[in-house]
């Protein structure tokens, strides 16, 4: 799938994907909810690994978006 500058694109929770290029000019925005479905990644194999959040996160988080608090 390949999306272009000025496109608006929702993508479901249930497809599994990779940003892999950003255009130089896009605007990056990215809407989420409370944790739902499986975060992870997958190889070239197509065996998958969970993501685990490295210790702090939410912290971190927090401090980087003073507005959500």
């Amino acid at each position: 799938m390949e999306h272009r500058t000025g496109d608006i694109n929702h993508v479901g929770r249930e497809v599994f994907h990779e940003v892999i290029d950003i255009e130089p000019g896009s605007m990056k925005y990215m809407m989420y909810g409370p944790g739902m479905n499986h975060w992870g990644y997958l190889d070239a194999d197509g065996n998958y690994t969970k993501a685990v959040p490295p210790k702090g996160f939410l912290t971190r988080l927090s401090e980087l978006n003073p507005h959500q608090r």
